[in-house]
């Protein structure tokens, strides 16, 4: 029964493959990230790809689709469905044999597996699959580009120079040297992802003080918004001092009191300054800050991902843990940002750093208008910012 049934972390508990440890991190991460419980697990290198399936498998009482039944998915199969549907639904055709469907599903419970079948008018033998495959198998049929929650480090091979859907360092070669491998490789060179190509970062690493002249370029995400909705749109800078003083004061008000990390990124982003011209929030992830939200750019294809070993205002604060200016034009880096968002050259970059025990997450870059700068009593406001922002997130996990 659906109503006794034990939990994911229950049974890898009861199969020693998780301890309160690995648990605590995931759930964090979680928080910060996004994503399913058994994909954070996966990515820090606690249980292996195939032992999440097989664990999914025993939850939902479902068989497993592990590589080799997602590598056979035939023609007559995937032509079966729309490739918006199963992007939307997170389900794949494996097979059609007499009047059932094989499907793959993220979410093969009974119920969703009922409605399902009403919708597509067709009997469903489901199949679980974890997400990290899913995605990527649907981009491998489909061509269906995978949110940038879900994108890896490429650490070279013959399939890489085949995939525009990852992050490469286009930074001077030195420093993407550390990039070039996965922390999670056992002692038999196994990784826990098998051979597919999803996400590996690793730890970001000692960075380097003085950066080599020309040496600095732009990486950007071959994506468009992917998972991280654009915040709501804000009313243009400007008004009265006192009004921008209470809009200061509500969002941190409202940061004291957020319930999720999506409310706490899209306060963060909110514009609070007169002198801002464009704010974009930074996920921390190893080593490097991808552009989540921002505020005040042009839309474009690509998304803004810095590396934290490149010589920057925001490898200052990362490292830091501390709210940092600079002027607009001794950051290479934040020039670069402004050119590919379409605003002119900052005046000033402030970057302001929130943390999750100890940890930087998110990285809040500000760059102002030419010729203005961001007053001392604002970096003020933007620590205690920075201070409510960390204080919501870690009570968010405190109630985990």
């Amino acid at each position: 029964m659906s109503g006794s049934r034990l939990s994911l972390r229950e049974i890898l508990f009861q199969k020693h493959l998780l301890d309160e440890r690995a648990l605590v991190a995931a759930l964090r991460q979680q928080l910060v990230l996004g994503g399913r419980l058994g994909t954070n697990l996966v990515e820090l290198g606690f249980v292996r790809l195939d032992d999440l399936g097989e664990m999914l498998s025993i939850q939902l009482g479902v068989p497993h689709a592990g590589t080799r039944e997602l590598r056979g998915a035939s023609l007559a199969a995937l032509t079966r469905l729309d490739p918006g549907f199963c992007f939307r639904e997170q389900v794949l055709p494996l097979a059609v044999e007499g009047g059932l469907l094989h499907l793959a599903m993220c979410d093969p419970r009974p119920e969703r597996v009922v409605e399902l079948s009403e919708r597509l008018k067709q009997k469903i033998v489901p199949h679980v699959t974890p997400e990290l495959r899913m995605y990527f198998y649907l981009e491998e049929y489909y061509r269906l580009e995978r949110p940038k929650r879900y994108l890896r480090v490429p650490d070279g091979g013959e399939a890489f120079s085949r995939r525009r859907h990852y992050l490469f360092p286009t930074v001077d070669p030195l420093m993407a040297d550390v990039l070039t491998g996965s922390p999670y490789d056992d002692s038999q060179g196994r990784s826990p992802f098998g051979d597919e190509d999803i996400l590996i970062f690793s730890s970001a690493p000692e960075v380097v003080e003085t950066p080599a002249p020309g040496e600095i370029e732009l990486i950007t995400l071959d994506e468009r918004d992917g998972d991280s909705p654009r915040p709501p749109a804000s009313r243009a800078p400007g008004g009265p001092a006192r009004d921008r003083g209470d809009a200061r004061r509500s969002v941190i008000e409202q940061l004291l009191t957020a319930r999720t990390s999506a409310d706490v990124a899209h306060l963060l982003v909110r514009p609070i300054h007169d002198e801002v011209a464009l704010s974009v929030l930074y996920w921390v992830r190893g080593a490097f800050a991808i552009a989540w939200l921002i505020e005040g750019g042009l839309e474009r294809d690509t998304d803004p991902v810095v590396s934290l070993e490149t010589p920057s205002v925001l490898q200052l604060a990362f490292r830091r843990k501390e709210v940092f200016r600079t002027a607009g034009e001794d950051d290479t880096l934040q020039l670069l940002v402004a050119d590919h968002l379409g605003v002119p050259p900052p005046g000033q970059v402030c970057v302001v750093p929130v943390t999750l025990f100890g940890r930087v997450v998110y990285l809040l870059c500000l760059q102002t208008r030419p010729g203005t700068q961001i007053a001392d009593e604002a970096v003020v406001e933007l620590q205690l910012l920075s201070d409510a922002a960390t204080a919501a997130l870690e009570r968010m996990c405190a109630a985990l």
